[in-house]
């Protein structure tokens, strides 16, 4: 946040809610920061929580204080893969030629710009009907940690993600390295999986992944 005593404010609010066990889980495995842009400077997270603490009677100077673009610039660039942004007003209630206004009507979606996952492609299809034979429920095209992953495998309360890779389409490219962290912080197990793997050791390939998935207790 721009304001110490918003920084202040999550601060105490997330050592009431916490233990210090998961207080230090935070801290220390997933990296947890509060504070102002001056605390980021020259650091970058993969994902940034920003709230403005403004709303439509935000006077001059503190709009003046929220704007200074050094600052400003600082804090809405620390981002790898995502960034939330919490505010109280509309970017139609600041003057004309704020900065923050601009922001804001900047993350304002057009006209059709949800994102749709993309429809399971050939090989997920052949890789989730032979698993879910075998007795494993797969969903495609998941959402996990707010990365997309082609398969999601569960047996029980054991869960796993498969990245297929090779395949012309959605499909080919891996997972990149950020995402791949941020599923790994999160205690989440991807396992690559690719198309010429598939199509030359298919019997292989299944077995490795239901072992993984139903007798690897790394990440259970």
């Amino acid at each position: 946040s721009p304001f110490r005593n918003q920084c202040e404010a999550i601060r105490e609010a997330i050592q009431k809610n916490f233990d210090q066990h998961r207080l230090n889980t935070l801290l220390n495995t997933h990296h947890l920061r509060i504070g102002t842009a001056h605390t980021f400077q020259g650091e970058e997270r993969d994902v940034m929580l920003i709230s403005f603490c403004a709303d439509s009677s935000v006077g001059h100077s503190t709009l003046r204080f929220l704007e200074r673009a050094d600052v400003f610039n600082v804090s809405i660039t620390r981002a790898r893969s995502r960034q939330v942004v919490f505010h109280s007003l509309d970017a139609n209630d600041l003057p004309h030629g704020s900065l923050l206004g601009e922001y804001l009507s900047s993350l304002e979606p057009a006209a059709g710009d949800d994102e749709v996952l993309p429809e399971p492609d050939l090989f997920s299809q052949e890789v989730a009907r032979e698993l879910r034979q075998r007795g494993v429920d797969v969903l495609p095209t998941q959402r996990v940690a707010g990365v997309s992953v082609d398969l999601l495998l569960i047996d029980g309360d054991k869960v796993m993600g498969i990245d297929l890779i090779g395949y012309p389409g959605e499909t080919f490219a891996a997972v990149d390295r950020h995402r791949a962290k941020i599923l790994r912080r999160a205690g989440f197990r991807l396992f690559p999986l690719g198309y010429t793997e598939w199509r030359t050791q298919q019997s292989h390939a299944l077995s490795v992944m239901i072992h993984e998935l139903r007798h690897d207790s790394r990440y259970w």
